[in-house]
């Protein structure tokens, strides 16, 4: 399933460019992209958001802003952490990436599921490597 939507979320990545909230994004169209956290987040969830900008930002050179679903957002491409009440719930530990309209949204059921599904995205379209549960990690190099 999820590769049927690997070529929206490679446009989607790649076609990010700056102008949130004075930090730059990744370049290539005109829109304008943002990590969505859930208005109200769990401790996990602001985690997972910070670690989906800080890995996201090592792959690509761009630092992606994260802004909170309580306040106005601005138009352009998104990143979308937590449930959204339209989605099914899921079983604790597991967890959904999915595209839709531009927006990519990532989540999970129980604490840990929208983290699971964090690094599960950088995994399969960033190529990050995360090798053991000390942090020891691998990010490919920038294409220039």
């Amino acid at each position: 399933m999820f590769k049927k939507v690997f070529p929206l979320i490679s446009s989607v990545l790649l076609g990010f460019i700056s102008g949130c909230c004075s930090s730059s994004v990744i370049v290539a169209d005109k829109d304008t992209a943002v990590i969505v956290k859930p208005a109200m987040p769990t401790l996990i969830e602001e985690f997972a958001s910070q670690e989906l900008q800080r890995f996201l930002e090592q792959s690509t050179g761009v630092k992606f802003q994260i802004c909170s679903a309580a306040n106005p957002l601005p138009p352009g491409r998104k990143i979308h952490l937590g449930k959204r009440p339209d989605l099914p719930e899921l079983e604790n530990g597991r967890y959904m990436l999915k595209a839709e309209n531009g927006d990519i949204y990532l989540y999970g059921g129980g604490r840990r599921g929208t983290l699971s599904a964090v690094y599960r995205f950088l995994e399969d379209q960033a190529g990050i490597r995360f090798l053991n549960a000390y942090g020891d990690n691998h990010t490919p190099p920038r294409k220039t």
